[in-house]
């Protein structure tokens, strides 16, 4: 019986002696506050100073931070038992007026092994100048962005405006090049004086358009008399073809499309390969199914979508070309069927392979 004890406590005691031979980071604060900064003054400097309470030496691992505006630095060497450390916190106000809270998470070797520190403050933000506020220069003439983007019903118009600004020392007379048929395009005023402030309105018709899916234009600009290919707005616009114009029977007696396989694997193919593969589309509604476009996620893809009607209870194959030329390694790639189908308008197929040089 008294040797059963013993090994017993031999055995706890060996146990509280492997859990006593740990490293423990013991950090002095967890939190730091920067107070109130200023943009204009740049990148600020804070420490985080810790000890290694533990009897083994310590290591940081990695250290984490919520921001991007944030760059740690922190003791690389193993931390000794009973000496000290740092983490070194680099805060970046540039751009980012007003209070913050910055959390830097420590992963280290200690049983304590994540720590996570607060870095706060407040950034009083520096005067904006004309280039922070219109940062796109064009010919003399700043914007406040050279992009619009537009979500669009198939039936719908919208307007969308980009502040202008002109800080050269004479007016500026703004124009239009190759403006598409879908998109009427204003300067408000045309004629821009010096130090004044304008707009150019954009209205996207997208009923005069006729298409689906993500689609883009460039509206080309002329400032006084001067063209240049590098000079153009970008428009982008989503179109979702409108069904709320169906009424209750017409969405009951809807196509419906099924793709018998939406996930293809092409398997390892050598550069330069062409893979063929098709795809067979049925419609399980009671009208006809309209495949209006497929758009593949990229050039090396070709989809043979013309006059693609399915009838009611119908099954059509549509043809799909992958060229490997100039590709290598892992591939994953997309093709966006758009269809008249009100419960699922988008359906997507995955294309994944390797490609071996």
């Amino acid at each position: 019986m008294r040797l059963v004890f013993g090994l017993i406590l031999l055995y706890m005691l060996s146990g509280v002696q492997s859990q006593q031979r740990e490293a423990y980071i013991n950090f002095e604060k967890t939190e730091v506050h920067l107070g109130r900064i200023m943009e204009s003054d740049g990148i600020v400097f804070d420490s985080f100073a810790f000890n290694n309470t533990g009897s083994v030496p310590l290591v940081i691992k990695n250290i984490i931070t919520s921001c991007g505006c944030t760059n740690p630095y922190y003791s690389k060497e193993p931390i000794l038992p009973g000496h000290s450390g740092y983490v070194k916190a680099a805060y970046n106000p540039k751009d980012r007026p007003g209070a913050f809270d910055v959390k830097i998470t420590v992963n280290s070797s200690a049983s304590n092994y994540l720590v996570v520190l607060s870095l706060k403050g407040e950034v009083i933000p520096r005067a904006r100048t004309t280039a922070d506020l219109f940062p796109i220069y064009i010919e003399g003439l700043r914007l406040k962005t050279n992009s619009m983007n537009f979500q669009l019903l198939s039936t719908a118009k919208a307007e969308k405006v980009i502040e202008v600004h002109n800080p050269y020392n004479k007016d500026l007379a703004i124009e239009f090049d190759r403006v598409p048929e879908h998109i009427k395009v204003q300067a408000i005023p045309n004629i821009l004086k010096f130090g004044k402030t304008g707009i150019i309105k954009v209205q996207y018709d997208a009923k005069h358009k006729n298409d689906f899916g993500t689609l883009a234009d460039r509206l080309y600009l002329v400032i006084n008399g001067v063209k240049h290919k590098k000079n153009y707005l970008s428009i982008t616009v989503d179109i979702t073809e409108d069904f709320g114009i169906l009424d209750s029977l017409k969405k009951q007696q809807a196509p419906r499309i099924k793709i018998d396989n939406q996930r293809i694997n092409f398997g390892t193919i050598r550069e330069r390969e062409i893979f063929r593969f098709s795809v067979h589309i049925k419609n399980e509604g009671l009208r006809n199914l309209i495949i209006r476009k497929a758009v593949p996620s990229c050039g090396c893809t070709i989809v043979k979508t013309e006059g693609f009607v399915v009838p009611p209870g119908g099954e059509e194959k549509m043809d799909i070309v992958f060229d490997s030329t100039g590709r290598h390694g892992q591939q994953s790639k997309t093709i966006t069927v758009i269809s008249n189908d009100p419960a699922q308008p988008k359906t997507v197929i995955y294309l994944t392979g390797v490609i071996m040089e």
